[in-house]
């Protein structure tokens, strides 16, 4: 799973608009859009963190990969 499916999946289990999100994190609509739909790969971290927080989830909770049990 990517950035973009993380910030999704996380916004839409917690029921919120891409606007609630960009606005909790005080980026705009527009750069949080783009993040979701994988459009801007490389976000400052102040704007991940801002996310992140708006989530109510640690940074490494959208960027780190899952850990996956080895079978």
């Amino acid at each position: 799973m990517n950035l973009a499916e993380r910030m999704r999946t996380e916004r839409k289990e917690q029921k919120l608009s891409q606007e609630e999100v960009a606005h909790r994190a005080g980026v705009s609509l527009r750069t949080y859009n783009a993040l979701e739909r994988s459009e801007a790969l490389d976000p400052h971290y102040s704007t991940l963190r801002g996310i992140a927080d708006a989530l109510g989830v640690p940074v490494a909770a959208l960027t780190e990969p899952a850990l996956v049990p080895k079978a």
